[in-house]
């Protein structure tokens, strides 16, 4: 009796380091999954844990070509050497059989090798077969146990579905690829158009200007001729003048382009909002001829915030340039400071507020958009820059217009943005 149960445990032993091999395998083949990685690491734990000489894969392609998928036992001579194709079809011969391939490697030479084949049939594009075979040769004097056969049959289907995963997972990424050459092309498309557009802008904006200098030009080069002067000093000094504004609003046309294309980087540093406001009003009060009345409100005094003053103190010349245009007659612009929170963290507001026109609400979603403008002089950049300077620090910008009772732009920057 203790003889059976000792020959019991033996057999239940080897059949369990067997499955023990059996199970390593198969994790083995499951890297597979990886698009990028190769038979070669799969085939070399055959060989060594089977005990095989020789271990390889090959592949039948379309043009019924062989060729080598993995090898494990060859060297690197060996490799190099080609397998002949398969021959054509002749009737209902199935000459295409991936395990009856002749390979020409010196390393199987012997006539008394064991050879186990297996043959993976993994599902193509359309329907189609992809031929691929699993081949081991073996010494005879050290033959592997039979009961690996049936087991390795399971792990040839264990492979036939990572290699169809496996064409699914390239056919993805060749999808990704694709998908991402049409968008890098679509954004491409979309920057030539707005290269496109900004052109025109460019072009119907510096024209203007232009055709003025180059009459006040001319005049001024009559006045100098030894005829009757073209123009008295009075009128060559308001020539002048306009010379200047001409040329300071090409300068205005090029700021604004160079604001709008600046790279969204800030320099954070420790700055009175307060300053900023305050200077960027007065700029605007220099610039602009108006009647409206420009004040500022300030809730109660801010400690310093960390924003990048150039930025912001452009960001709001461009709302308060904005709201004096839209009040030629005159009237009132109240710029407020005040604490406030975004997205649950201490933040700071700027408001600009007119008692305007207000802004149509067909025109009001695209007011921030590049080169959007209903003025007739401007590049639409203004707001545009506004929006940048807000993103740029992690903020937003909003707008609230009401015809005939003003337009207010509210402006809220984090204090410390990440």
């Amino acid at each position: 009796m203790s003889l059976l149960s000792a020959k019991h445990l033996k057999t239940t032993e080897e059949r369990l380091a067997h499955l023990s091999v059996l199970q390593e395998l198969t994790v083995t083949a499951l890297d597979l999954f990886d698009p990028e990685s190769t038979a070669d690491p799969f085939l070399e734990r055959v060989a060594e844990r089977l005990g095989c000489l020789v271990a390889l894969w090959v592949a039948v392609e379309d043009d019924r070509r062989v060729t080598l998928a993995g090898a494990a036992g060859l060297s690197e001579a060996s490799r190099a050497l080609p397998i002949a194709p398969l021959p054509a079809r002749d009737g209902d011969r199935d000459d295409d059989d991936t395990t009856t391939v002749t390979v020409p490697y010196p390393e199987l030479a012997r006539t008394d090798l064991l050879r186990w084949r297996f043959r993976l049939d993994v599902p193509g594009a359309e329907g189609t077969q992809l031929s691929h075979a699993l081949l081991l040769w073996f010494d005879p004097e050290r033959p592997p146990p039979e009961e690996y056969v049936p087991a390795l049959d399971r792990i040839v289907n264990v492979l036939v579905t990572v290699l169809t995963h496996r064409r699914l997972a390239q056919d993805l990424r060749s999808s990704y690829e694709a998908l991402a050459r049409a968008q890098a092309s679509l954004v491409e498309r979309e920057r030539l158009a707005a290269i496109g557009e900004l052109a025109a802008v460019i072009a119907h904006e510096v024209r203007n200007p232009l055709a003025v200098i180059f009459n006040c030009i001319g005049t001024l080069q009559k006045s100098g001729a030894p005829l009757e002067p073209a123009a008295t000093p009075a009128e060559a000094k308001a020539l002048l003048a306009i010379l200047a504004e001409e040329a300071n609003r090409l300068n205005q046309i090029v700021a604004e382009l160079l604001d709008f294309a600046r790279p969204g980087e800030v320099l954070l540093l420790k700055e009175s909002i307060e300053d900023i406001v305050t200077g960027a009003i007065q700029a605007v009060k220099c610039a602009q001829k108006t009647s409206a009345q420009i004040e500022l409100e300030v809730s109660r005094p801010l400690p310093p915030q960390m924003l990048d003053a150039r930025l912001v103190r452009q960001a709001v010349i461009n709302l308060v340039t904005n709201a004096v245009q839209a009040m030629s007659d005159g009237g009132r612009i109240v710029v407020r400071v005040a604490e406030d929170a975004l997205g649950g963290r201490p933040a700071v507001r700027v408001e600009v507020a007119d008692d305007g026109p207000g802004i149509p609400s067909n025109v009001l979603n695209r007011i921030f958009e590049p080169f959007f403008t209903t003025k007739a002089f401007g590049t639409g950049l203004g707001l545009a820059v506004v929006k940048h300077v807000a993103e740029a620090h992690h903020g937003e910008v909003a707008v609230q217009s009401t015809g005939g009772q003003g337009t207010t732009f509210v402006v809220r920057l984090p204090s410390s943005p990440a």
